[in-house]
């Protein structure tokens, strides 16, 4: 046994010795700093955790928001789509009857039957009014 050891065995074993309630005292302390030491890192490593925690979710939680903008933003879109794909098809389906064909030849591209005379009218400028904004007339004799 180390002669410390000894004496601190002979100091113990007499009663009221100083030095031995010295050593207790001063070990009592620095437990007891100890203890406060480690609770408050403990509360800080708490306290930088929950502040990382937050970050994170909140980072997130932008995300979210972001990609719901986004949908909305495509659902927005894909409805103005449909609305032209059905005015589209409609426009097709108009077209692709006679009289439809017929209507866009006279509107487009000006043209008559062969009994037909066009009339064409002059503005104020001396300028041909387009072949939408003309007349036709039928000059059959039936």
């Amino acid at each position: 046994m180390p002669p410390e050891q000894k004496a601190a065995r002979s100091n113990r074993a007499g009663c009221g010795c100083l030095l031995y309630e010295m050593t207790e005292i001063n070990n009592n302390i620095t437990k007891r700093k100890r203890v406060r030491f480690s609770t408050e890192i403990m509360f800080i490593l708490s306290v930088v955790f929950c502040i990382g925690l937050s970050w994170i979710y909140l980072a997130r939680y932008n995300d979210i928001l972001s990609l719901q903008q986004t949908e909305q933003e495509q659902k927005e879109r894909i409805e103005d789509l449909e609305r032209e794909n059905r005015m589209l098809k409609e426009n097709l389906d108009m077209l692709s009857t006679p009289e439809g064909i017929e209507r866009l030849a006279r509107e487009r591209l000006g043209l008559v039957k062969p009994e037909e005379v066009v009339v064409y009218t002059i503005d104020d400028k001396n300028e041909p009014i387009t072949a939408s904004d003309s007349v036709v007339i039928n000059n059959s004799f039936e």
